[in-house]
């Protein structure tokens, strides 16, 4: 199973957290990052990150930005 999202920060985020990006999909600049779905915690973290509850370490979470932007230009 798997979740979709074109929220780059969302997406970034759940990277950070160690969730496997499977690919990403789209053309131009409207891209979609699918990720395999766990159980609930994949759930738990996106509602944390909505609901504004999430901490992350600042330079390991603009590496993986960082890190995902060049995925998506290549």
């Amino acid at each position: 199973m798997y979740y979709v999202t074109s929220d780059f920060s969302l997406a970034a985020f759940l990277a950070y957290s160690g969730i496997k990006i499977m690919r990403i999909d789209g053309e131009g600049f409207r891209k979609q990052f699918v990720f395999e779905k766990t159980e609930e915690e994949l759930d738990d973290l996106i509602t944390r990150f909505f609901n504004k509850k999430t901490y992350v370490e600042p330079l390991a979470f603009y590496n993986e930005l960082r890190t995902l932007k060049s995925r998506v230009k290549n």
